[in-house]
C-alpha cells in the first residue's frame, strides 16, 4: 500500500497508523480534516472490522463524517453544555 507513497505521505500512512493504534475500546475519538485524518480513519474503520473494536467518532467535516460511516464508525456529535 505505502510503495506508490511519496515520502510525505508514507510519513502521514505511519502516523496515522500509530494513533489508530493507541485508540481503545469504547472511546470517542475526534475525526479531523485532511490527509491525514483520513489515513486515520481508514486504519480505525479496518480495527472496527478486523478486530470488533467499538468507538465513537467525531468529524470535524462531513467529508470526514461519510468516510467514517463508509469505514463502520459510528459517527456522533459532541453537545457542549455551558
Amino acid at each position: 500500500m505505502t510503495g506508490d507513497l511519496s515520502p510525505i505521505d508514507k510519513a502521514k500512512y505511519v502516523a496515522a497508523k500509530r494513533a489508530a493504534d493507541m485508540v481503545e475500546d469504547g472511546m470517542r475519538v475526534g475525526l479531523g480534516t485532511g490527509s491525514t485524518a483520513a489515513w486515520l480513519v481508514r486504519h480505525l474503520g479496518d480495527r472496527v472490522r478486523d478486530e470488533g473494536l467499538r468507538i465513537k467518532g467525531v468529524p470535524t467535516s462531513t467529508r470526514t463524517a461519510q468516510l467514517a460511516r463508509q469505514v463502520g464508525i459510528e459517527v456522533i456529535t459532541l453537545v457542549l453544555r455551558v
